[in-house]
């Protein structure tokens, strides 16, 4: 019907912050990182859509994401979620290489691949091209530094 509501206040919630990383995938949006203000963090949330309840992802102490802000999520074919690119509690631009992925069964994240020749910008431009280029993913644009990239990669397919 196109209205708002207000949403239902919970305890258990992710807290108050901006530029963080979030994708949906069927019921459930899953959020990532982000700035309160203060420090960047790593900290994963899904939120289940039928319920409205959050329910924050326990670190796996063995493969841990780096804190960042200003990143992306992206929804894989094969139902994972991959987080590349941000801002880190330096305050520079591009210099997560940090390419990882999360495991929806076991929730937990993993390193991918070494990110040489991967675009790593943060704030950056993710698609699933299932079509024309055989199922790849690409990433595109966002922040090198202090001007804005035009580097373009896709993954292998």
């Amino acid at each position: 019907s196109g209205e708002w509501s207000s949403s239902l206040q919970v305890a258990a919630n992710p807290g108050s912050r901006q530029h963080h990383a979030s994708v949906q995938i069927q019921d459930t949006v899953w959020l990532h990182g982000g700035f309160d203000g203060v420090q960047h963090m790593n900290d994963t949330w899904k939120l289940d859509l039928v319920t409205s309840k959050w329910t924050k992802i326990a670190k796996n102490e063995t493969c841990v994401p780096d804190a960042v802000s200003h990143h992306m999520l992206h929804a894989c074919p094969d139902g994972g979620i991959l987080r590349i690119g941000g801002e880190a509690s330096s305050g520079s631009h591009s210099d997560q290489a940090q390419l990882m992925k999360l495991d929806l069964v076991t929730q937990e994240w993993s390193n991918v691949q070494s990110c040489d020749g991967l675009a790593t910008a943060s704030d950056m431009c993710c698609a699933y091209l299932p079509g024309m280029t055989s199922g790849r993913t690409m990433l595109f644009g966002g922040w090198d530094g202090p001007v804005p990239s035009t580097q373009l990669s896709l993954s292998s397919p």
